[in-house]
């Protein structure tokens, strides 16, 4: 990437000042649906309940194509980008819906056995002495 130009532009103190934190549960928007229940359990892992179906759900975090929504039927939903920036997922059914980021579980998973395994070496250590 080459840069072609640099402008400054001058930082307004006024639309700093009216910058607003949303809450968490506001991350997801969603369409025609309705979002009844989220639980979050990291920020990589949810499980959302929605009704009304068909339901557009959108996260706006970057997009990623390891992000993933299974439905209750254990069916992966169809994941895309959302303004060039966020996920989106439609769902055609009612009931739950776990999204997570594969990395994260992938990490949480190698955390498990790590844990297993010095608990394990431990208890062989003790038991052998």
């Amino acid at each position: 990437n080459k840069l072609g130009a640099l402008e400054l532009w001058p930082l307004s103190l006024d639309r700093l000042a009216n910058i607003k934190i949303i809450p968490f549960e506001q991350e997801f928007l969603y369409g025609q649906g309705k979002l009844t229940s989220l639980i979050t359990l990291s920020d990589s892992i949810f499980w959302v309940k929605v009704q009304e179906s068909p339901t557009v759900l959108e996260y706006n975090q970057s997009y990623d194509p390891l992000w993933f929504a299974v439905d209750s039927r254990l069916k992966f939903l169809d994941h895309a980008k959302l303004n060039n920036w966020a996920n989106v997922w439609i769902t055609d059914r009612d009931g739950w819906i776990i999204i997570f980021y594969l990395p994260e579980l992938v990490s949480l998973f190698s955390l498990g056995c790590l844990v297993f395994a010095t608990l394990v070496l431990v208890i062989k250590t003790i038991n052998s002495k």
